[in-house]
């Protein structure tokens, strides 16, 4: 008896012990799938809001791209009459940018609307005036990585497009916009501030960040997928972050026709 009464406490024990196996097994199992899940669910959200981030953007760089083809044809020297047109235009325009200014051949300043007449700061070293003064008499956009005016004295990103007389250089039209008004997009996303909204330039300038890190403006990030000539157009992964140290999942999308990146993380 003494024997079967011990043998039947192990039987038991046995099925108790295999008993929590098994439910720590299908608890493993359902925490490893529910994990999945939830990865798989931040990887589509990410994806959508970077297309979507992407697409608010493009019409917002095709305005301001339509802003300065237009503005250009009224540009004459005369610095009194350009500052009547950018001031009837406010209205229509306060939403874009904080700034339009001109650059003459020399890379001299011949006009900005936060400027006065005598104001000829020099802005030939800046990017945006050497990529156009040395594309000679190609006309196409082109933004720049985020700079801290030299008129202004706040971070800003220029739009510039060149202004050719007769076929030839002959300065440049340039449209300042504030970082933010990219990283505002955070906001129509109800970002919480662990999720992270980023632009990034083709070449890895970061260009806009939410939340707002102001050391992370020009910051070249290196290493990433969606980075060089043969990154997709749209992807996810997962990495820690540059600026932050945190582990993200982000979703990217590229607009190639403008050189930039928008990237969600959360």
């Amino acid at each position: 008896m003494k024997r079967s009464g011990s043998s039947l406490r192990r039987l038991i024990a046995l099925i108790v012990v295999l008993s929590l196996v098994i439910v720590w097994i299908t608890a493993y199992h359902e925490l490893d799938r529910s994990r999945k899940s939830s990865l798989h669910e931040s990887e589509v959200r990410t994806a959508v809001q970077a297309q979507v981030f992407a697409e608010y953007s493009r019409s917002t760089a095709k305005r301001l791209n339509e802003l300065i083809l237009d503005i250009r044809t009224q540009w004459t020297g005369d610095w009194k009459a350009f500052a009547e047109l950018i001031q009837r235009r406010r209205e229509n325009i306060d939403d874009l940018t904080f700034q339009v200014a001109v650059i003459d051949r020399d890379g001299l300043l011949a006009f900005s609307n936060l400027a006065p007449p005598t104001d000829r700061t020099d802005l030939s070293q800046r990017e945006h005036f050497r990529v156009h003064r040395e594309s000679g008499n190609a006309d196409r956009l082109f933004i720049s990585k985020p700079l801290k005016g030299k008129v202004s004295g706040k971070w800003s990103i220029q739009f510039t497009r060149p202004i050719l007389r007769h076929g030839r250089f002959d300065g440049v039209i340039v449209v300042s916009v504030s970082p933010e008004h990219f990283a505002n997009f955070a906001g129509k996303l109800q970002s919480t501030s662990a999720n992270v909204v980023t632009v990034v330039r083709d070449t890895g300038e970061i260009m806009s960040r939410y939340p707002s890190v102001e050391s992370s403006l020009g910051q070249v990030l290196v290493n990433r997928p969606f980075l060089g000539t043969e990154a997709p157009l749209a992807g996810n992964f997962r990495q820690i972050a540059a600026v932050d140290g945190k582990d993200r999942i982000y979703g990217f999308y590229r607009l190639p026709e403008y050189g930039l990146i928008f990237v969600v993380g959360e």
